[in-house]
C-alpha cells in the first residue's frame, strides 16, 4: 500500500477511532470519493510522543493514493477514491503501532450495481 503520512502527537493509541459510511454498512461506489474521519483527540496529548500518522488503501488488485487533510480538534479527514468493484481495506497505523480495528474492510461495488428497482400495482 501507498502510506499518506502525517504528523501527531498521541498518549492512547486505544482512544483512536475512525467513521466513515463504509464503515458503519454503506457501499462505496466505482469513481465516488470515500471519506474516513479519524479522531484521535481523546488520545491525550505528549510533547515528547510524536508519531506519525499512516493511512493507507487496498482494492482487490491495487493500493491507492489516500490523502489526508488535518481538520483541526484532533482529528483527520482521510480521502481517495476506488476505481475497482469488490473488498477493499482501510489501514491506519500511528508510528509503527496499528491502532484498534485496523485493517478496516468494506465492499465497493461499480456504478450501476447502486440502483434500486421498485415495482408495485
Amino acid at each position: 500500500m501507498l502510506p499518506c503520512v502525517r504528523r501527531v502527537t498521541v498518549c492512547d493509541i486505544r482512544q483512536v477511532s475512525v467513521t466513515g459510511e463504509v464503515l458503519e454498512g454503506e457501499l462505496g461506489a466505482v469513481g465516488e470519493e470515500l471519506e474516513f474521519i479519524i479522531l484521535y483527540e481523546l488520545a491525550g496529548v505528549s510533547h515528547t510522543n510524536d508519531v506519525t500518522l499512516n493511512v493507507s488503501a487496498r482494492g482487490p488488485t491495487a493500493d491507492y493514493i489516500v490523502s489526508t487533510q488535518d481538520e483541526g480538534l484532533g482529528h483527520t479527514a482521510a480521502t481517495f477514491t476506488p476505481w475497482e468493484p469488490g473488498e477493499h481495506q482501510l489501514e491506519i497505523f500511528l508510528g509503527d503501532i496499528e491502532i484498534e480495528n485496523s485493517p478496516f474492510y468494506f465492499d465497493v461495488v461499480s456504478g450501476d450495481s447502486m440502483s434500486t428497482n421498485a415495482y408495485g400495482t
